[in-house]
């Protein structure tokens, strides 16, 4: 599945996800720069859904704000 984050953060470090839905669910790096305040990435799932995918921005200072989306 193609995902496309719009993010504005003057301070942008990174966007992550996890897909809290897997057995064994880890933080994973989804982009580490802006296209014109976006980023796309494609991630597959295992198995049938519904998949729970929590992604976080994270700006220089380490603070960070979560977002969590269902497919299928």
């Amino acid at each position: 599945v193609l995902f496309d984050l719009k993010i504005i953060e003057e301070n942008f470090d990174e966007a992550t996800y996890e897909i809290t839905s897997d057995s064994r669910p880890s933080e994973r790096l989804f982009c580490t720069s802006l296209r014109d305040n976006h980023c796309k990435k494609t991630i597959s799932f295992r198995g049938t859904g519904p998949h729970r995918v929590v992604f976080r921005v994270y700006d220089e200072a380490g603070n960070s704000v979560a977002q969590e989306v269902l497919v299928g």
